[in-house]
């Protein structure tokens, strides 16, 4: 540009000189000669004049301008070199940058500062390189920049490094948009990071160590090897007055005269400490009392710490203490209060505690409270409230206890678990409560254990007593039925019996009634169990061996099971003996495995079946107060199946209820199992889990005496001629005893009548050799008229039938004098053989 403006300048000048020149030629030569001729020579001299003197200032021009050209060219190209030099050397990068924010040109020292070749950094946008957080500074900086093109702008930020790190770099940028040349931002780019790194360091270490000094309660102070102050902390300040004071560079005594008198033992004091301390060369520490100017007196425990220099002279001393006042008035008020505590405190009979609401560790409490729970008190202080509280319940209990900050006070009940093992019910009384600014938990424990137990067995007894007189009301019920039913059975077994008899072998109607037999032997199978529930049937007892019984109806049972079940049997051989109708205990097996089964029918599993002798304490039977503790064999039948849910698990023994679906069970097996087993003054449980099966347990007294032999039943029907009074009050059965006695050979009379036969039998007692009465009658009773024959005659054999009754067992029967006793539905062949031997005992042998 100055190029052009200096040629310019001297073409101009030549170009005036020029005309200059001709102008004054014209006038002179004009003025001299004023000749036509030699004006017109002078005009031809005066343009050859002009044309030679254009030429030598053309030729002149043109040297001119070539030299300056080259002289220019030579100082624009040092100048190039020197700017490459500088900035390929230069440790800042520089950088161009677009309009559009792209980077139009980077130094080498880029490569450097990025680790990317500036092949890389060459067209990339600047936000794609800077950090994210930074970018709103880096646009500030822009944004100012370009609305001060002359203002230099100088920014700091965060940038990506090749190796994924992030590096501080300052940038001070220029506009040069509007220059056609650049056309851009040109920044020249520091790399800080040391720097940030050095200044963050010393700046947070400064800080921290201000913050901790100034900050602390504590007092601190540095002196010299002369004891003179060098620094000390607000804490230190302010206990002395000092705040606001110059105090560097001052020794405790010049501090002694120069602030209140009240401080001025303090500081001798002080100094003569600082002068054992230095003696001694090592840690001192002592307590000091310190007046203060509001008339209150502070007690500190110092530290005082010498240092020496490694020739032994004397180099500083830290001066370190604690407020310990409150402490001190702290024991001492404790050891006022140690007398009143103890009482309060130590000798409460409930437990008294303070928890850490974080922690749940147990502060302070008394004796009553690690004694409740079995713990030494220093066992105690290292447990939580998670350790004595029962699992199910501990964060319960703590939700509860936490309750209490927003409440102010909880009570409520809970469960914990003695050093021994033993569950303890424990009411807790929880308040929040704040000591010394800490917030805690002020429980106090009472154990209601024995409490609770006393309620459980009311409960208990409330609960069996309810269940006793429901199962007591369906007993009678079923047995009133069973009373009915069993008539009309008597009937059908009767009447089938004797069509059978009469029937050719072999032939279809034979067969039929066969089946007749079958079914109505089926009927009276339940009428048995109903029974056998209300505790009403007879059942012939005698001195068995379980394990015989079980093993045979494992046997029985094995074939009907899926092989997706399997049976693991653990039966105790030795197992001593019971008292039981082995068909009753072959029922029971068959019963609680048939229930497993259905438990595991779908998804297959394991039947557990354990036989083994177990000592039952009062514990064991504390709910069963019928049953005694003593020897006993457990029967265990578990399976693997889904498990029995809580709500239904009281209603399992309940007669008719059954979850199963239907076809698959009446509801009667658990009832039935639970009447024999409780008749033979044994007891079951129940044990489930969801998901886990459940488990049955069937306790069987143990019998150590022996039983006498049954006598042998007889393998044929009997028969006789002897003459025979039948009393039964239902038509139908009557003469159905009549023929089927008739048809043994028997003379029978019947009568109809409880009080008819006591009339016939009273006008004629020698005409009958024995006597066959229904139980159940109106007007008089089997029992009752049995007892006023046997008045009349004594000795005579009674045979007594009953479907039920609530009055009379076999056993009470036999101690009247009655010879025999029949449970309807009876057989033709049951009837002629009580019949035949009470008959055959009363002949003289």
């Amino acid at each position: 540009m100055n190029n052009h403006k200096e040629i310019v300048k001297i073409v101009i000048s030549y170009a005036l000189f020029g005309y200059a020149w001709i102008y004054f030629s014209d006038m002179t030569v004009g003025w001299i000669f004023r000749d036509p001729d030699i004006m017109t020579k002078w005009a031809i001299s005066k343009g050859f004049l002009f044309i030679t003197t254009t030429s030598i200032f053309l030729y002149f021009l043109i040297f001119r301008l070539n030299s300056k050209v080259h002289q220019s060219m030579a100082a624009l190209r040092e100048s190039e070199e020197r700017l490459h030099l500088l900035v390929k050397n230069s440790s800042d990068s520089l950088v161009i940058v677009n309009a559009d924010g792209s980077q139009k040109y980077v130094s080498p020292a880029a490569e450097r500062i990025t680790g990317f070749p500036t092949s890389e950094l060459e067209g990339k946008s600047l936000d794609t390189l800077i950090h994210p957080d930074d970018m709103k500074n880096v646009m500030a900086a822009w944004n100012e920049a370009v609305a001060h093109p002359e203002k230099t702008v100088t920014v700091q930020y965060r940038h990506i490094h090749k190796t994924r790190q992030w590096v501080f770099s300052e940038a001070i940028a220029q506009n040069f948009l509007n220059e056609p040349a650049i056309k851009g931002i040109i920044a020249s780019v520091r790399d800080i990071t040391e720097r940030k790194q050095a200044e963050q360091t010393i700046s947070e270490n400064e800080q921290r160590l201000l913050t901790l000094i100034n900050s602390t309660p504590d007092i601190i102070c540095f002196k010299d090897g002369a004891g003179r102050w060098l620094e000390a902390n607000a804490a230190d300040l302010d206990l002395f007055s000092l705040t606001g004071v110059d105090y560097r560079g001052k020794t405790d005594a010049e501090l002694a005269d120069f602030t209140a008198p009240f401080y001025r033992q303090s500081f001798l004091a002080c100094e003569a400490t600082d002068e054992k301390a230095w003696q001694a060369g090592t840690v001192s520490r002592g307590e000091e009392i310190i007046p203060r100017c509001d008339g209150t007196t502070k007690i500190y425990d110092v530290i005082k710490v010498p240092i020496f220099e490694t020739d032994g002279t004397r180099k500083s001393m830290m001066v370190l203490g604690r407020d310990i006042t409150e402490r001190k008035q702290a024991e001492k008020d404790l050891q006022n209060e140690s007398i009143r505590r103890h009482i309060m405190f130590e000798q409460s009979p409930d437990g008294i505690l303070i928890i850490d609401p974080q922690t749940k560790r147990f502060l302070e409490f008394n004796a009553a409270a690690h004694r409740q729970l079995g713990y030494s008190r220093e066992e105690f202080a290292q447990l939580t409230l998670a350790d004595v509280e029962v699992l199910e319940t501990a964060e319960e209990t703590e939700s509860r206890i936490a309750g209490v900050i927003s409440d102010g006070r909880a009570d409520f009940e809970t469960l914990q678990r003695t050093r021994d093992g033993e569950l303890r019910n424990v009411h807790v009384t929880a308040q929040y409560i704040d000591i010394q600014g800490q917030s805690n938990y002020h429980c106090v424990w009472r154990d209601i254990t024995d409490r609770k137990r006393a309620e459980e067995e009311r409960k208990s007894l409330q609960k069996q007593l309810i269940q006793a007189q429901k199962m007591e009301a369906i007993g009678t019920l079923a047995g009133g039925i069973a009373h009915d039913f069993n008539n009309i059975l008597g009937a059908i077994f009767g009447y089938t019996e004797m069509a059978r008899d009469a029937s050719p072998p072999g032939s279809s109607i034979a067969n039929d009634l066969d089946k007749v037999l079958k079914a109505s032997q089926r009927a009276a199978t339940l009428v048995k169990q109903i029974l056998t529930f209300s505790r009403q049937a007879d059942t012939e007892r005698i001195l068995v061996e379980p394990v015989h019984m079980v093993k045979e109806a494992i046997k029985l049972l094995r074939p009907t099971l899926p092989s997706t079940i399997t049976i693991r049997q653990q039966l105790d051989a030795t197992t001593k003996p019971i008292l039981a109708d082995p068909t009753q205990i072959h029922q029971i097996v068959m019963n609680l495995c048939t229930n497993a089964f259905h438990a595991m029918e779908q998804t297959g599993g394991t039947l557990d079946i354990v036989l083994q002798d177990c000592n039952c304490s009062p514990q064991d039977t504390q709910h069963h107060p019928a049953v005694k503790p003593g020897q006993f064999v457990m029967l265990s039948v578990g399976d693997s199946g889904p498990g029995i849910r809580p709500e239904i698990r009281e209603k399992i023994f309940d007669p008719y209820f059954t979850t199963k679906e239907v076809g698959k069970g009446t509801g009667m097996g658990l009832a039935i199992v639970h009447g024999i087993v409780t008749a033979y003054g044994g007891f079951v449980t129940c044990a489930s889990e969801l998901g886990k099966g459940a488990i049955f347990q069937v306790f069987f007294p143990v019998m150590e005496q022996s039983v006498a032999p049954k006598t042998k039943p007889f393998d044929t029907i009997p028969t006789g001629k002897e003459r025979i009074l039948l009393i039964d009050d239902e038509y139908i059965l009557a003469e159905l005893g009549q023929a089927m006695l008739e048809r043994l050979g028997y003379e029978v009379t019947v009568r109809t009548n409880s009080l008819e036969a006591l009339t016939t039998f009273q006008n004629q007692p020698d005409r009958f050799d024995a006597v066959i009465t229904d139980q159940t009658m109106p007007g008089m009773t089997g029992i009752d008229l049995a007892r006023r024959i046997l008045q009349i005659q004594p000795g005579i054999p009674v045979i007594l039938c009953t479907g039920f009754s609530s009055l009379i067992s076999e056993e009470q029967a036999k101690q009247l004098g009655i010879k025999g006793f029949l449970t309807k539905p009876m057989t033709k062949k049951a009837l002629a053989t009580a019949l035949r031997k009470v008959l055959d005992d009363k002949l003289p042998s």
